[in-house]
């Protein structure tokens, strides 16, 4: 290597060690620059590095809240440490969870369990504090048909006795729900609606509850004569027969109460709107490496087959799809419950 003492010298000399000798800002450039991109390759290959919390905008024992932890437990092993944590903030018919997560750091740490009453009756008849069609949809999990029952000790035995007694006694037979404008009001209210007997908003008096356990709890204790709740939110009643399905909304009955009529049969078109689901979602403007980490990761849990066993048992239909087809769905069912809601009058 040549050393200074044999370094060319005068004017020609300076400009030849100018050139040899490396430029700072060039060099600091070059620098930040491969640091930069192994800073960011290093944050996305480390999703997650911390526990997700997971909020389920309902209190728990409900559809929402099994959903979420069939979720954890069916995601623990890849996970690994960094485990989902089931945080239950309930209220307002879910809008007061579902706007913590709308307005949380979109980095993945926070996620929502949305339910049909999050994105779709709750939007569709009252104003809530986010767009219902603006966030991370992650994918659909479950689907829960809804079943409308009474206590073992009321003396409906089907559900024109229930209609019959609506008639009979207006505003004097009650029922629950998880609040205002979920599923669970809404389908009871299209119920009386399509039965013809009267204002469906006023013959039947309507108990909100905080949650769709609670409301099946209040069924159960004879605190109000019916439920239209999600089936795996009242299985275990009625199973131990503290519950007496009367009707599945939609066209399919259900195996676990064979002797339960569909809407259908009954003659009641239209109720297969009525029907509850569960998915994943995360802040407007989520990183889309968490995104895409969740979008694989439900891949892996859609052919779980202890996940799909445990949501069975809950009642629940497995139905884990991409968030296209999420999106697709809940944009026509918000869309044709805010013709329902308009047709019925209903504005909260």
């Amino acid at each position: 290597m040549m050393g200074p003492e044999k370094w060319p010298h005068g004017r020609w000399g300076r400009k030849w060690r100018r050139s040899r000798m490396p430029n700072p800002h060039k060099l600091a450039c070059v620098t930040l620059a491969v640091l930069s991109l192994g800073m960011a390759t290093a944050a996305s290959a480390a999703y997650p590095e911390k526990p997700i919390t997971l909020i389920v905008p309902f209190s728990p024992g409900g559809a929402s809240d099994q959903a979420a932890r069939a979720l954890a437990a069916a995601t623990s092993a890849r996970l690994g440490a960094n485990q989902i944590i089931v945080v239950n903030k309930d209220g307002a018919g879910g809008l007061i969870g579902s706007s913590e997560v709308y307005k949380a750091k979109p980095d993945g740490y926070t996620l929502l369990l949305a339910r049909v009453a999050t994105h779709t009756t709750v939007p569709a008849v009252r104003e809530v504090p986010y767009d219902p069609m603006n966030w991370a949809v992650l994918g659909m999990l479950e689907t829960n048909p809804v079943t409308c029952a009474t206590s073992k000790d009321k003396p409906y035995k089907t559900f024109k006795e229930l209609i019959a007694a609506i008639k009979a006694s207006p505003e004097k037979i009650t029922y629950s729900s998880a609040g205002p404008g979920t599923i669970l009001h809404l389908a009871a209210v299209m119920l009386i609606e399509k039965s013809k007997i009267g204002d469906p908003q006023k013959i039947a008096t309507h108990i909100p509850y905080k949650g769709g356990g609670p409301a099946a709890l209040a069924a159960v204790k004879g605190e109000v004569d019916f439920v239209c709740q999600s089936y795996n939110e009242m299985s275990a009643h009625i199973k131990s027969g503290a519950l007496r399905a009367l009707i599945v909304l939609g066209n399919e009955r259900l195996a676990d109460v064979p002797d339960a009529p569909t809407s259908k049969e009954l003659g009641i078109d239209g109720m297969e709107i009525a029907v509850g689901w569960s998915g994943l979602m995360g802040p407007p403007g989520m990183d889309p490496e968490a995104v895409k980490f969740w979008v694989s990761l439900l891949g892996e849990v859609k052919n779980n087959k202890a996940w799909q066993d445990g949501v069975k048992r809950l009642g629940s239909v497995p139905s884990i799809w991409s968030p296209a087809e999420t999106v697709s769905f809940m944009k026509n069912a918000l869309e044709k419950m805010k013709q329902i809601a308009k047709e019925l009058g209903i504005k909260l």
